[in-house]
């Protein structure tokens, strides 16, 4: 939990998550500009008439006025900011928002989290204007998923092969990329490597890790270098096809780093297969 200096506070954050504290409380893990992640207990949220329940609400921006108890920041009142109405009136809206929580809670504790901050209520808050487009809504969340990655300092390296140093090139069809090197690189290239490094699994050890590789079009890859100008070209002719091959495989490599599950993945392609 991030400090708060003061013993009372006002402080705009975003509800990430949420589970049960007691018969009546429940603890709200919320996300602010200045503190990052934080914890905050809220009494009475279970209770029909709670006036504070609605802290509790997932994405949900509010500006709370909290203070320190004995183990915990303690809930006194709350102005909501902004519910994004829509997002809960669309299912993929739906699905793309508890993503994109479920992602920054995840994060680790050592990034900007002012630009965090910005960067998850700015995608909300497009999100929430989005059309019901399943397209518009899931280029929307790819976007975010780079983005992320971006400011959290943990985006691969797409602008040239791995091993070889050689500019990526939109007309060859397919790379190979690996989460363990963080970057891309040619089949034939690939093949050199395995040759010359992969051992038999039980020689290998922390100091010699198993090498991952997956197949990644050149659609996918270019989806990581938005500053080229033929890369913003190929992103404007992404299909559905190309889109859905594009968010297996930001789950492959998210689930990859943070080494777990990412539940929100499985309804978001659910929808989308």
């Amino acid at each position: 939990m991030c400090p708060i200096e003061l013993k009372t506070q006002n402080i705009e954050a975003i509800c990430l998550k949420t589970h049960s504290y007691s018969e009546a409380d429940t603890i709200a893990h919320i996300y602010s500009s200045e503190y990052g992640k934080s914890s905050v207990i809220v009494k009475g949220a279970k209770k029909t008439k709670s006036k504070l329940a609605g802290a509790c609400q997932l994405f949900s921006v509010n500006l709370l006025h909290v203070s320190l108890g004995q183990s915990l920041y303690r809930l006194i009142q709350y102005q909501p900011v902004d519910h994004f109405l829509n997002i809960h009136n669309h299912l993929l809206k739906l699905a793309y928002a508890l993503l994109y929580i479920e992602l920054v809670y995840i994060l680790q504790q050592d990034v900007d989290s002012e630009k965090i901050y910005t960067l998850l209520r700015g995608s909300l808050k497009v999100l929430n204007q989005c059309r019901e487009s399943d397209l518009e809504i899931t280029t929307h969340g790819l976007q975010f998923q780079l983005a992320l990655l971006q400011v959290s300092g943990t985006k691969p390296d797409f602008s040239q092969c791995i091993l070889t140093h050689q500019p990526f090139d939109q007309f060859y069809p397919y790379y190979c990329f690996s989460p363990q090197l963080g970057g891309i690189t040619t089949a034939e290239q690939k093949k050199q490597f395995q040759k010359k490094n992969n051992k038999p699994d039980a020689e290998h050890s922390k100091a010699s890790p198993w090498i991952q590789w997956v197949y990644v079009s050149n659609k996918t890859c270019a989806l990581f270098l938005p500053q080229s100008k033929e890369v913003q070209e190929t992103n404007h002719t992404l299909d559905a096809k190309a889109i859905l091959k594009a968010q297996r495989f930001l789950q492959f490599y998210y689930q990859t780093v943070v080494e777990k599950p990412i539940q929100a993945y499985d309804l978001i392609l659910s929808l989308l297969e």
